[in-house]
């Protein structure tokens, strides 16, 4: 018999506040979509904020209205997006075995630009020279 191919839950943590996140609905994803398309244009805290929202949706929606309230860094937020993004299938998932090797293999490997996935931090906008 094979493994389930469906993700599994995620954990999602802003400031004190902890939430589990179920694989997401096709609703959630479809949410997700244009912002990943965008490009361009979104500030990375913006983009965090609506694509975690997207993910409370389902089972957390009181707790959208406060998000912005909550005492937590900007790496806790981009955490938190990466955990969404790959939930939703946008970014690679990694078992942790697969990370440790991952990690060892990242500092021999040259990164591609063919094919790039959407930064847990959101669109990148041009540095103003």
């Amino acid at each position: 018999m094979s493994a389930d191919p469906r993700p599994q839950p995620a954990t999602i943590t802003l400031g004190s506040k902890t939430w589990t996140i179920r694989p997401l609905t096709l609703r959630q994803v479809e949410a997700l979509e244009p912002l990943v398309a965008r490009g361009s244009g979104e500030s990375p805290f913006a983009y965090g904020l609506a694509v975690v929202s997207a993910a409370l949706a389902r089972d957390h929606e009181p707790d959208i209205a406060t998000l912005r309230d909550l005492e937590a860094t900007s790496a806790d937020l981009a955490e938190a997006t990466r955990a969404v993004l790959i939930l939703a299938g946008y970014l690679p998932g990694t078992d942790p075995g697969e990370a440790r090797a991952a990690q060892g293999a990242a500092s021999t490997s040259t990164p591609s630009t063919a094919g790039s996935a959407p930064s847990p931090d959101g669109p990148s906008t041009p540095s103003a020279s």
